[in-house]
C-alpha cells in the first residue's frame, strides 16, 4: 500500500537520525497498547521533571559552593592581613645577636612561619612554608611543645623531623596531591657563634662576610629527610646572616627581574639591621598594584654585636 510504504520509509529515515525510540505502534491500538504508550509516557515525563529538578538543585548547589569559597577567601585575606599588622616585625636582643623578622601576607594558598626559642645556652630559629594550612598548623604545635620543655637546650633535631614527618604523612594520607612542606632548623650557640641546622627547600642564606649563599636546598621535607646531611659554619663578630624563605624568594624573582639578592644584600651593608630588613620589603612591593603579595613572605636577619664575647 503506498501510505503504508511511506510510513515505513518515514519510519527509517526517523530511526537512521534518532537513537532515543523506544518502541514503534501501529495503528490502530489495541486496548492494552494504549495503556502501555500513556503508562510509558507517564513514567518518561517524570523522568523529565525530576532531571530538570535535580538539574536545577545541582546549579544552586554550585553557587552556593562559589560563595562559601568566596566569603572563606575573604576571611583568609582578612585573618592573614590582622596577622601582618599586629606581628608587622620583631626585633631582639638576644646576648650578642640582634634578631630582626620581617613578615608579609600574601594572598595565595599556604603560609609561612617563622619562630624563635630563646635558651639560656642557644637560639633556636624556626622557619615553615607549606601549602597546606592544616600541615602548618600542626608542625607549629610541635614547635610550641619543643619551647614549653624545661630543658629546651635539649631540643631533639632527630625527633622532632621523626614527628613531623609522622603529622605530614598522615595528612597527606587524605590527599591526592601531597602537601609541599619546606623547613629550616637552626641552632646558635651563645658562647662559640657555631651555627648546626637541617634545611629542607629553597630558604636562602647570605653572609656580610662571605661572597657565597652558605646553605640553599632545593629538596622539600619528604620521606628521605633522614638522609639529608645537616649543615655547619661559625658566625663572626659583626657579621650580618640573612635568612630569605622560599615565600619572600618568590616573590622577589616575580617583581625584580634583575637584580639578584644578593647584590641588593650587599649593596645596603651601610644600612641598619632593621632598615635593611624594611628595604628589601619595600623592594619586593614597589611594583605591587594589589594589596598583597603573591606569597607570604619572611626574612630573618641575624646581626652579631662587634663586642659579643666569643669562646676561643
Amino acid at each position: 500500500h503506498p501510505i503504508e510504504k511511506q510510513g515505513q520509509a518515514w519510519l527509517e529515515k526517523l530511526m537512521s537520525q534518532c537513537d532515543r525510540i523506544i518502541a514503534v505502534h501501529h495503528l490502530p491500538l489495541s486496548a492494552l497498547d494504549q495503556n502501555l504508550i500513556i503508562n510509558q509516557m507517564r513514567f518518561f515525563n517524570r523522568y523529565r521533571e525530576e532531571k530538570n529538578e535535580l538539574k536545577k538543585n545541582m546549579i544552586q548547589f554550585s553557587q552556593e559552593i562559589d560563595e562559601l569559597v568566596r566569603s572563606t577567601h575573604q576571611e583568609m585575606l582578612k585573618a592573614k592581613k590582622i596577622h601582618e599588622e599586629v606581628v608587622p616585625k620583631r626585633i631582639e636582643d638576644i646576648k650578642g645577636l640582634n634578631v630582626f623578622t620581617k613578615y608579609s601576607v600574601g594572598d595565595g594558598g599556604g603560609t609561612e612561619y617563622i619562630d624563635l626559642i630563646k635558651t639560656p645556652q642557644a637560639l633556636f630559629l624556626f622557619g615553615l612554608h607549606t601549602d597546606s594550612y592544616l600541615t602548618s598548623s600542626c608542625l607549629m604545635n610541635l614547635v610550641n611543645k619543643q619551647r614549653q620543655l624545661s630543658h629546651a637546650d635539649a631540643f631533639n633535631f632527630k625527633l622532632f623531623f621523626q614527628q613531623a614527618w609522622m603529622e605530614v604523612e598522615s595528612i597527606n594520607a587524605n590527599k591526592k596531591k601531597p602537601v609541599k612542606t619546606k623547613m629550616v632548623l637552626l641552632k646558635i650557640d651563645h658562647a662559640s657563634l657555631n651555627v648546626h641546622g637541617f634545611q629542607f627547600g629553597d630558604f636562602e642564606f647570605l653572609s656580610s662576610f662571605k661572597d657565597t649563599i652558605i646553605v640553599k636546598a632545593n629538596q622539600s621535607f619528604d620521606a628521605t629527610w633522614e638522609k639529608l646531611e645537616s649543615f655547619s659554619f661559625k658566625l663572626e663578630r659583626g657579621e650580618k646572616l640573612i635568612v630569605f624563605s622560599p615565600g619572600f624568594s618568590f616573590n622577589w624573582n616575580e617583581t625584580i627581574k634583575n637584580v639578584k639578592k644578593s647584590s641588593f644584600f650587599q649593596e645596603h651593608q651601610s644600612l641598619s639591621a632593621n632598615d635593611l630588613v624594611m628595604e628589601l620589603f619595600i623592594k619586593i612591593k614597589s611594583d605591587q598594584a594589589k594589596d598583597f603579595l603573591s606569597q607570604d613572605a619572611s626574612v630573618v636577619l641575624i646581626e652579631v654585636s662587634k663586642n659579643a664575647i666569643v669562646q676561643l
